[in-house]
Order: C-alpha cells, then sequence, then structure tokens
C-alpha cells in the first residue's frame, strides 16, 4: 500500500504544553511533549490526518507517574495514591496522632458535665453510663459478647445391676449481641455440643452406645435484662437450637440381635441460662459465673452439668 502523505494537526488537553499544536505538520510529523510537574498530571494528544481517502485520528493519554516504591525517612511509606511520604499510623493511650507531624498530640480537652472525652477522636461525646435502676439510659444501648462453655465427663459402676457407664460432655457457644436498641436485644453466634456415652452390661454381655449432637452456624438467642435495682442478664435459646439428637446403638448377643440405631434427644433442651447481678461501673458490665445451672442437664452419676458464663458488655450511643 502507498504511504498517504497527508498533513497532521495534533491538539492537547489537559497540562502541560505540545509542540507544534494546531497546525499542520507534513507526514511523517513528529511533536514534543512537556509533561505536567506533580504526580498524575495527565494531557491527551490527539492527532487527526485527512486525505481524499477520508480523516484518520489517534489519540494518546499521557500520566505523570512515580516508581512503585519511594525511598522515604524513618517511620513513613510511600503512598503511591498521593505520591508522597506518610506516616505510618500508631495507637495513641493518651492522644491522637497527627499525621502532619507524625507523632501523637495530647488531648487536653475538659468536657462539659455529663460528657465524657473520647481519648481517640479528641472530641467530647455524652456520657452512657449505667443507671442502676433501668439500665440503659435513654439513647444509650448495650453492645458485647457472652460465651458458654461446659466440659465433663466420668464414670460410675452400678453394682445391682452389673453395669458399667462412661460419659462425656461439651458445650460451647460464642455469642454477640447483635441490632441492639433500648428494649430488645438478640444474641447471634455458632453453637456446639456433644455427648458420648456407653454402658456396658456384665450379666449377658451387652452395649448401649449414645451419640448426641448439637451444633449451630448462627444460632439465635434473646436476652432479658433488667429487674430494678440490679443488673440481671437472661440468655435464652431457641428451642430448636437447643436440643441434643444423635444414635442410641444396642448390642445385645444375649437377644439374638446384632446393633440397632435409632434417633434420641436424651439430653432434652438446653434453653435457658439465668445470669446473676454483676458488678457494673460507668459504662461496662462484665463477669463471670463459673456455676450457672441450666434446666438441670443430668449426668449418669446423679450430678449436673456446670456452664462457665462470661460476659462483657458495655453500653454505647444510639
Amino acid at each position: 500500500m502507498a504511504e498517504i502523505k497527508a498533513p497532521v494537526v495534533a491538539t492537547l488537553t489537559g497540562v502541560q504544553s505540545l509542540d507544534p499544536v494546531n497546525k499542520p505538520e507534513p507526514s511523517p510529523a513528529t511533536f514534543a511533549y512537556v509533561a505536567g510537574p506533580k504526580c498524575k498530571d495527565e494531557g491527551v494528544v490527539t492527532m487527526t490526518s485527512t486525505s481524499k481517502r477520508g480523516i484518520g485520528t489517534g489519540t494518546a493519554k499521557l500520566t505523570v507517574k512515580t516508581p512503585m516504591m519511594m525511598m522515604c525517612p524513618a517511620g513513613e511509606t510511600w503512598n503511591a495514591d498521593t505520591c508522597m511520604c506518610e506516616c505510618m499510623p500508631k495507637s495513641c493511650p493518651n492522644g491522637t496522632w497527627d499525621p502532619a507531624t507524625c507523632q501523637c498530640v495530647a488531648c487536653n480537652k475538659t468536657c462539659a458535665a455529663g460528657q465524657t472525652l473520647n481519648l481517640a477522636t479528641c472530641q467530647c461525646e455524652t456520657a452512657c453510663q449505667i443507671d442502676p435502676i433501668i439500665g440503659a439510659p435513654d439513647g444509650c444501648v448495650w453492645v458485647g459478647s457472652i460465651s458458654i462453655t461446659s466440659e465433663s465427663s466420668g464414670e460410675i459402676d452400678d453394682p445391682a445391676y452389673a453395669t458399667h457407664t462412661s460419659w462425656s460432655f461439651s458445650y460451647n457457644a460464642s455469642l454477640a449481641l447483635t441490632d441492639p436498641s433500648p428494649t430488645d436485644w438478640n444474641l447471634t453466634g455458632s453453637v456446639s455440643g456433644s455427648y458420648h456415652e456407653v454402658d456396658t452390661f456384665f450379666v449377658c454381655p451387652s452395649t448401649r452406645t449414645i451419640d448426641s449432637r448439637l451444633s449451630e452456624d448462627q444460632a439465635s438467642f434473646s436476652f432479658i435484662a433488667i429487674t430494678p435495682g440490679f443488673l440481671v442478664f437472661s440468655v435464652t435459646m431457641r428451642p430448636d437450637d437447643a436440643v441434643f439428637t444423635g444414635t442410641e446403638i444396642i448390642s445385645d448377643p444375649c437377644q439374638g440381635s446384632s446393633s440397632t440405631s435409632e434417633p434420641t434427644g436424651l439430653l432434652g433442651a438446653i434453653d435457658g441460662f439465668p445470669m446473676p447481678s454483676g458488678p457494673f461501673s460507668g459504662s461496662t458490665f462484665s463477669g463471670s459465673d463459673p456455676d450457672a445451672l441450666p434446666n438441670f442437664i443430668g449426668m449418669p452419676d446423679g450430678s449436673t452439668a456446670r456452664f462457665n458464663l462470661t460476659w462483657n458488655l458495655r453500653l454505647v450511643r444510639q
């Protein structure tokens, strides 16, 4: 194909300069572009050539950039978006971080009555103090977490029936307070549990094995407070999230039968954990009860499962 000899005209939008600009130049044409002095300065050069065969155009976008990494003073890092060395933020227990000076600045504000100083922002905020009568005052809501755990195991012989029983039990719930409001609360989180029991009968050697489990990825709980004059919380589990279910396997050669398996709900439901009143200070209510007893979940030796409850709750502005 023969080379087309047609003039080329170049135009510039953006920064900084183009030479020659807006002038026809014989083909092949050469243009000199000078970029802007600042990071991310941009210029767009458009070239147009007109001949008997039509109009041809071409565009080039030029952006000022810096290397991906630049050497910065100690304590600073390179920000490729701003093309500047910037301070690495630090935690300031008694003040706020000032990026201009790369240091913590003391927060010495004095707040009015009923307000507290937020050291992270160095701003005065309306205080959410626990009311010993109603708990959460107007405009404040509870946030925080509750955990419930239990572990027990043992074995026992019963001479009267010539049996030996061994068992193990575990329970774990990690809950967070969600969708808080002054009057209604929901706890969501993961809940798991297991119960294993083996009964051995010696008169005619046979066994009974029970395996039950509880598992919920997002079990829902409600939590009820408040008795006037005390801070008392009660965790209540939904019934369908509380039942241990599994199988009961019996092997009895004396009866001429092999093992059988059927569903079992031996433990019943763990549906409530009453919390005793606990100490509170300012906006925080936290504590633990290492000997909570929900609904008398019985073990083979006549004891009841003990649950450890730990709560860490606080009031925040709604």
